[in-house]
């Protein structure tokens, strides 16, 4: 809790703090959760290449229309990717 929010606990009922406390809790989760991919990404331990995110996208998305049997089929079968 921020010394703002203590302070102002003094004179306003929890219950309109409420949506602070948890906007508050979210903000702590999230930088938990990021920390450790930021160091991840820094080490290199996780890499992030664009070029391949994208060309492993192209392969689910052509695999997914060739279970819905669409056009590409072939493609998707093949694992060949493009980078259109």
């Amino acid at each position: 809790m921020t010394a703002s929010t203590s302070r102002a606990r003094t004179f306003v009922p929890r219950i309109h703090l409420i949506e602070n406390e948890y906007l508050l809790a979210m903000r702590k989760a999230e930088l938990a959760w990021v920390r450790p991919c930021e160091k991840e990404l820094r080490t290199g331990k996780l890499r992030w290449d664009l070029r391949k995110i994208f060309a492993e996208a192209q392969v689910v998305k052509s695999r997914a229309a060739a279970a819905a049997g669409k056009p590409g089929a072939k493609q998707a079968q093949k694992g060949e990717t493009s980078y259109e």
